[in-house]
């Protein structure tokens, strides 16, 4: 197989793939590879670690129809160090050439044949917008565990409630839910545990313009768009009752800018290491941020806020309540509590759809 495409859209494309592409060793060399396939002007590039399957189709300039199977670290590195401009792949046998503007390499090939077909789940496509998918996302992939033995952790919870559809995630020390009203994707009564990984990775390669059909099947589910196919394996396993940890009310309320809040958090977090939390005293005169180290030192900064209930002081991870904070969306935040031990609920000022719950640490 021979083709031309630009070099800025194939490295996009390639970037993605490997990293979906398995490292599994001699057992499955083949995972470790993308496969070419040319029809014409179309090219489809796929990889697959058989969790995670991901397929972009791209306008390229078909010269002889083919396929192919190139390592997947090695055939990114290659077209990601090029300059841009026309790439050119010719796929043989046993080797392939790929040129440059000005650079030629020449890499081994293995064998297509190898390489597992894979298919999309078997069900009825529903359709929403790429953009609202990827901001519901990107406020809550971030606090699903990354530990493999809390596989059930490690998942997104996508469900149907009485609103439209709703995403949660849990590492069991804080937890983020977000709600998408009218958005019905799913009936009343369904969830489905999908895994973080694959989501991360779809959320960086949606385009906001486009819409996106989501296949929601028995074992796996599949993310459609003009371009890419996401498909990925669901996680079978129990999931924590989200909306039990949320109290209805909560007797203490501090009201603050969101951006300098951040930047206070991201400074503090200069002297606070992994396990030092970042205490927060919220009360009528504000914040005061402080860390305390035994070997680096201290750090206190004040900043401006309303508050509502009596004083009270709780220490938390530095980058589990910044992280919180970035989530939000508006101008404000407020930070909800009924006791210094018990969870914080943090939330963007205008913006009910998002609520992140965090558990306090000992200072």
């Amino acid at each position: 197989m021979k083709f031309r495409s630009e070099q800025a859209e194939l490295s996009e494309a390639l970037g993605a793939l490997a990293r979906i592409a398995s490292a599994r060793g001699s057992s499955a060399p083949a995972l470790a590879g993308i496969r070419f396939a040319l029809q014409d002007d179309t090219l489809t590039l796929s990889s697959t670690d058989l969790d995670i399957s991901l397929q972009f189709t791209l306008s390229v300039g078909g010269d002889k129809n083919g396929d192919g199977l190139i390592g997947a670290t090695l055939i990114n590195d290659i077209v990601r160090s090029l300059p841009s401009g026309k790439v050119t792949l010719d796929i043989g046998a046993d080797s392939a050439n790929i040129t440059g503007v000005k650079a030629q390499f020449s890499v081994p090939v293995m064998n297509a044949v190898d390489f597992p077909r894979t298919a999309p789940a078997s069900a009825n496509p529903v359709t929403m917008q790429a953009a609202v998918l990827a901001h519901a996302l990107g406020q809550v992939v971030g606090a699903a565990s990354k530990e493999p033995a809390k596989q059930h952790l490690t998942a997104v919870q996508l469900s149907a409630g009485q609103s439209g559809l709703c995403l949660a995630a849990t590492d069991s020390y804080r937890m983020a839910i977000k709600d998408l009203p009218g958005i019905n994707v799913l009936t009343f009564g369904q969830s489905y545990l999908i895994p973080s990984r694959a989501l991360r990775e779809l959320q960086r390669l949606l385009d906001a313009n486009e819409e996106i059909a989501i296949r929601f099947g028995e074992i796996e589910t599949t993310f459609e768009t003009s371009r890419l196919q996401l498909t990925t394996r669901l996680i079978n396993a129990n999931f924590p009752n989200v909306q039990s940890f949320i109290k209805a009310a909560y007797a203490n309320k501090f009201t603050t800018a969101r951006e300098p809040l951040i930047e206070a958090l991201r400074r503090s977090r200069v002297l606070a290491r992994e396990n030092t939390p970042v205490k927060l005293t919220m009360g009528a005169n504000g914040m005061r941020i402080e860390v305390q180290t035994n070997d680096q030192g201290t750090s206190t900064e004040d900043i401006e806020g309303q508050m509502s209930g009596a004083e009270l002081t709780a220490g938390f991870n530095p980058d589990y309540v910044r992280e919180g904070i970035e989530a939000t969306a508006g101008d404000e935040v407020t930070i909800e509590m009924n006791e210094p031990n018990q969870p914080a609920v943090i939330r963007g000022v205008g913006d009910p759809t998002f609520t992140y719950l965090l558990m306090p640490q000992r200072v």
